[in-house]
C-alpha cells in the first residue's frame, strides 16, 4: 500500500490544502458578517466596535465548532489494528499491520437505521438543541437583533463541525495510519539488527551486527557502541510485547520468533514459526529455524522432518529434488504407522502434482506402498475397510507399471508379503483388481 510505505505525501498535501480552504471559507463568512454589521452601524466608531466584536465572537464560535468536529473526525479516523482472523493478502508485504478505520461506515449505517426507525420526529429535538446553542452564543455578537445573529451562528456552527470533522477524519486516516506503520517498521528493523536464527545447541545465535555481551561480541564481529546496543535491545523488548495475533506478514513473525528465542521463550517462538510457515510453507530458511527451535524443545523427530524439508526446498534442480523427495518417502515407509505413511502422503500432496514426479515410476511405487500401509492400518486397528486407500494404491501401482514395466516385480514382492518388512501391499492379496494387475500371488 503506497499510503503506508511513503506516507502518501501527495494525498496529504491535497487534504491540507482542502483544510486551509475550509478554514478560509469560514473566516470569510465571519468577515462578511462583521463587515455588514459595521456598515449598518450609525457611526464609524460604532461600526469599528461592532466589526471587532463580531470578528472575535464569530472566529471563537466557528473555531470551537471546527475543533470539535476535528476531534470527532480524529476519533473516527484512528486506524484499527488488524486481528489475526484477517490474514495478510498477497498485496500485504513488509510490515503493514493497520487497516483503515471502518467507524464511519458503521456510524452511517447506524444513522440510517435510526432515521428509518425513529422517523423525522427525533430531528425536531436536534433542531431545538442547535437553536438554543445558537441563541446563547448570539448574545456575544453586536447585532441587537438576536434572531438574525442566532441564524448566522447556527449556520456557522454547522459549517464548523462538518468542516472540522472532514478535516480531522481525512488527515487522521491518511497520516496516522502511515505513522503507525513507519513506527512498527522501524521497531522491527532495529530489533532485527540484533537477532539471528536460533541454533539447535548452545545459546541463541548472535548476528554479526548484534550487541556484544559482557564477555565480548560474536566471533569476528566488532562490538557495537553502547548506545546502539541499548537501542537494539530496547527494540527487541518492544517487539516481544506485541501480541502474535497482531502480526500479519512472515517477516514480522520471523523477527518476533527470533526475539522470543533470544529470550529462550521457545514455545512462543515455535508458534510464530508455525504461523510464518502457514504463509510461506516452502521457505528453507524458515524451515531450518523452526527445526532449531523444535530441537531446543526436545521435539527431535519433528526437527529432523523440518530439516529434511528445508534441504529438499533448497534444491533447485527438479530431478535432484525428485530424488531427494523419493529418498524421504522410502525412509518414511519404514517408520511406525501411521506416522510413516502419513509423511509419505504429505510429501505426495506437496510435490506430486509436478510433472517430474508424475513421470517417475519410483514415486508411484512408494505412493502405492503408503496407501497400502494406510489400508492395512485401518483394517487392523479400526476394523475399517478403507476403500479410498485401496483405490489409490491400485491406481499408483498401475501408473508405476505403465511408466516402467520392470517395476512390476517389486510390486509383486510387496504384494506377496514374503518379507514382513516389505509387505506393504499384502492386504490386497485376495483383491481381484490386484490379481488382474499383478497376477495371483500364490502362483509366484
Amino acid at each position: 500500500m503506497p499510503s503506508l510505505q511513503n506516507g502518501n505525501t501527495e494525498d496529504i498535501k491535497l487534504v491540507q490544502l482542502l483544510v486551509w480552504i475550509l478554514i478560509l471559507i469560514g473566516a470569510l463568512m465571519v468577515a462578511l458578517y462583521a463587515t455588514a454589521a459595521a456598515i449598518h452601524a450609525p457611526t464609524m466608531s460604532d461600526g469599528a466596535h461592532a466589526a471587532f466584536l463580531d470578528l472575535a465572537a464569530g472566529l471563537s464560535s466557528g473555531g470551537a465548532a471546527f475543533v470539535t468536529g476535528g476531534f470527532l473526525g480524529f476519533l473516527y479516523g484512528i486506524p484499527k489494528t488488524r486481528s489475526g482472523s484477517a490474514p495478510a493478502t498477497g498485496a500485504d508485504t513488509g510490515f503493514a499491520s493497520y487497516a483503515p478505520s471502518t467507524n464511519l461506515e458503521q456510524v452511517a449505517d447506524w444513522l440510517t437505521k435510526i432515521l428509518v426507525g425513529a422517523g423525522l420526529a427525533e430531528l425536531q429535538s436536534l433542531r431545538s438543541t442547535l437553536g438554543a446553542t445558537a441563541t446563547f452564543l448570539a448574545a456575544a455578537f453586536s447585532d441587537a437583533k438576536v434572531l438574525q445573529s442566532a441564524s448566522f451562528v447556527g449556520a456557522l456552527l454547522v459549517y464548523g463541525v462538518v468542516a472540522g470533522f472532514l478535516s480531522g477524519y481525512l488527515l487522521t486516516e491518511l497520516w496516522l495510519t502511515g505513522a503507525f506503520f513507519r513506527r512498527d517498521k522501524e521497531l522491527f528493523t532495529t530489533a532485527n539488527k540484533g537477532l539471528a536464527p536460533p541454533t539447535a545447541d548452545g545459546g541463541p545465535a548472535v548476528s554479526p551486527s548484534a550487541p556484544a555481551s559482557a564477555g565480548g561480541g560474536a566471533a569476528g564481529a566488532p562490538a557495537q557502541p553502547a548506545p546502539a546496543a541499548a537501542g537494539i535491545q530496547k527494540a527487541i523488548d518492544e517487539v516481544i510485547k506485541v501480541p502474535l495475533s497482531q502480526l500479519q506478514t512472515p517477516d514480522q513473525m520471523l523477527i518476533w520468533a527470533r526475539a522470543q528465542a533470544s529470550k529462550e521463550r521457545y514455545d512462543d517462538a515455535e508458534q510464530a514459526y508455525r504461523a510464518a510457515l502457514a504463509v510461506r510453507p516452502n521457505d528453507p530458511g524458515l524451515l531450518q529455524e523452526h527445526a532449531a527451535v523444535l530441537s531446543r524443545l526436545g521435539k527431535r523427530g519433528e526437527a529432523l522432518d523440518q530439516l529434511a524439508r528445508a534441504n529438499v526446498q533448497a534444491i533447485t534442480d527438479p530431478t535432484l529434488q525428485r530424488r531427494a523427495v523419493e529418498d524421504l518417502m522410502y525412509n518414511s515407509l519404514y517408520e511406525p504407522a501411521p506416522m510413516g505413511y502419513t509423511k509419505v502422503l504429505n510429501l505426495a500432496a506437496e510435490y506430486g502434482s509436478k510433472s517430474v514426479f508424475q513421470r517417475s515410476a519410483t514415486y508411484w511405487l512408494y505412493l502405492a506402498a503408503a496407501w497400502g500401509q494406510q489400508y492395512a492400518y485401518e483394517l487392523e486397528h479400526n476394523n475399517r475397510t478403507d476403500t479410498a486407500a485401496r483405490d489409490q494404491a491400485y491406481l499408483a501401482a498401475k501408473n508405476a507399471i505403465q511408466l516402467q514395466p520392470s517395476i512390476k516385480r517389486t510390486l509383486q514382492s510387496l504384494w506377496n508379503g514374503t518379507d514382513e518388512d516389505d509387505d506393504d501391499l499384502a492386504a490386497f492379496r485376495d483383491d481381484e483388481g490386484f490379481k488382474a494387475l499383478l497376477g495371483d500371488p500364490r502362483a509366484g
